[in-house]
């Protein structure tokens, strides 16, 4: 209790104010039940409090009201959420092995399945056998360098190239025909009207939204790599002949003809066989890219676990061995 010697018992204002403490303290012992049975409330909270602190393996020193335990309970809690963040990026990282497993798995499916090889299976000429053999080799080439495949197509097929873009901005525009990649980005197409084909215009290409599988994808792609290795040549080798020609079969079609089979000249079956090839050997690449990219990440985020758990177990190697040294000490 504090003392009251400093009180002036003829000033009115302080036995107002004395008046009123009284009051105060004879309402609240009315109530001194209540009072209690707070009290018993507080010390029960108190001694849980204790008690979880002694489930910590955490012995106070003194009063409760101690800093060092408060401390010591604190940097414990610490530990306990560094350990759960640990937890929870080990399982974040058993997550990511097994999609990298699955990953695996479909690769290697890939590469069990036997990509048909570009063969020089076209003996109707001498040069048509010769033109066939030489988008053969290029592509097989080319494949394995992509930034050569993009400066060609862009500056020694720059003709088509441009028409091919020009129509593309024009479709996108006008027809609203939206770009969709193919072949990993290599190239990109648009898919305009129905039931007619498709045709390549350089790096990119046209198809019917009737195309649901990917050969035609596959045939188009196959004549970029035509437009990279013969550059404006294959305006006049290639592209205008096949345009001809497709025109020819439609008419022969409507007509009841007998039609020959669309890949028995050496520009259509090169690029039939050139792109399938090239893109069944992009989507195997990309595949194995993908995984290596994913196993990278795992092995820097195991890093990073490790060296976490590194750190925690010095800090509880310091702090047992100052719990030891203040036990000696006592």
């Amino acid at each position: 209790m504090k003392s009251n010697k400093n009180i002036n018992p003829k000033n009115d204002s302080l036995k107002d104010t004395m008046k009123d403490k009284l009051d105060v303290s004879i309402e609240s012992s009315s109530s001194s039940s209540d009072v209690v049975s707070a009290s018993d409330a507080a010390g029960d909270e108190a001694h849980g409090a204790v008690q979880r602190a002694y489930d910590l393996s955490i012995e106070p020193e003194g009063p409760v009201e101690d800093n060092s335990f408060a401390e010591a309970v604190k940097d414990k809690l610490e530990k306990c959420k560094e350990t759960e963040k640990l937890l929870k990026a080990k399982d974040e990282i058993v997550a990511r092995i097994d999609e990298v497993s699955d990953l695996v798995k479909a690769a290697t499916k890939l590469e069990e399945e036997e990509i048909p090889d570009i063969k020089a299976r076209y003996e109707y000429s001498w040069a048509g056998r010769r033109m066939y053999r030489l988008c053969a080799a290029w592509t097989k080439f080319v494949v394995k360098h992509r930034w050569l495949y993009e400066v060609l197509i862009y500056t020694w097929g720059a003709i088509m190239s441009v028409i091919g873009l020009v129509a593309a901005g024009i479709m996108r525009v006008f027809g609203r025909a939206k770009a969709k990649r193919f072949a990993g980005g290599w190239t990109f197409y648009q898919e305009v009207g129905e039931c007619w084909g498709g045709v390549s215009l350089g790096g990119n290409f046209f198809k019917d939204k009737n195309c649901t599988g990917e050969e035609t994808c596959e045939h188009e792609f196959g004549h970029t790599f035509q437009n990279a290795l013969l550059g404006p040549l294959a305006i006049v080798l290639a592209f205008v002949p096949s345009f001809v020609r497709y025109w020819y079969q439609t008419w022969a079609d409507k007509k009841g003809k007998p039609l020959k089979d669309y890949d028995a000249v050496w520009f259509e079956g090169a690029a039939s066989d050139c792109g399938r090839w090239a893109a069944e050997t992009i989507k195997r690449d990309r595949a194995w890219k993908e995984i290596m990219k994913k196993a990278k990440k795992i092995e820097r985020m195991e890093n990073r676990v490790w060296r976490k758990e590194k750190a925690l177990l010095k800090r509880g190697g310091a702090s047992t061995g100052a719990d030891a040294d203040g036990s000696e000490t006592r």
